[in-house]
């Protein structure tokens, strides 16, 4: 029997693309909160919020990518937010948030199922790699760099 791995897999709508992550990653997918706007920091980081007691960084990934066109949500009353596990346990990055378009689809994945896309190659830190899925182009995302980003701009406050 061939030896295949499954992973529950979250898609999450962004502006102009795709991005996806292990289920195990994301703690909520919940409306947009009240951010407090913090200055002089990047353009990407949007600001502050409460969450369970927790002070959390709420992130643009597109701006952080470099998208064109990335300075604006525009889904509406179905804008929300995914609240993201910190996997670095870098001290007061418990969580951070990442601005969605909509709710995100869940995707049972094989390994098989994931064709790199070296077409889309996106020059980005963020970014670890661009994939197909099926007919669907996906941005994998560094969460390693992206903590490390946010820890570096939530440094200067």
């Amino acid at each position: 029997m061939e030896n295949t791995t499954r992973v529950n897999a979250l898609l999450l709508p962004l502006v102009g693309m795709q991005v996806i992550l292990p289920q195990s990653t994301v703690a909520e997918v919940t409306g947009t909160p009240e951010a407090t706007p913090v200055s002089d920091v990047a353009p990407w980081l949007r600001g502050v919020f409460k969450w369970r007691a927790e002070q959390v960084a709420l992130v643009s990934f597109e701006t952080m990518a470099g998208a064109q066109g990335a300075d604006r949500l525009t889904g509406g009353s179905r804008q929300r937010i995914a609240v993201l596990h910190g996997l670095e346990d870098i001290p007061g990055l418990m969580f951070y948030a990442i601005e969605i378009q909509s709710i995100p689809h869940p995707v049972d994945l094989e390994r098989r199922m994931i064709v790199s896309n070296q077409a889309e190659s996106t020059a980005s830190a963020v970014v670890a790699s661009n994939a197909v899925i099926g007919t669907q182009k996906v941005i994998v995302p560094d969460l390693q760099q992206i903590e490390h980003l946010i820890r570096d701009e939530l440094q200067k406050l």
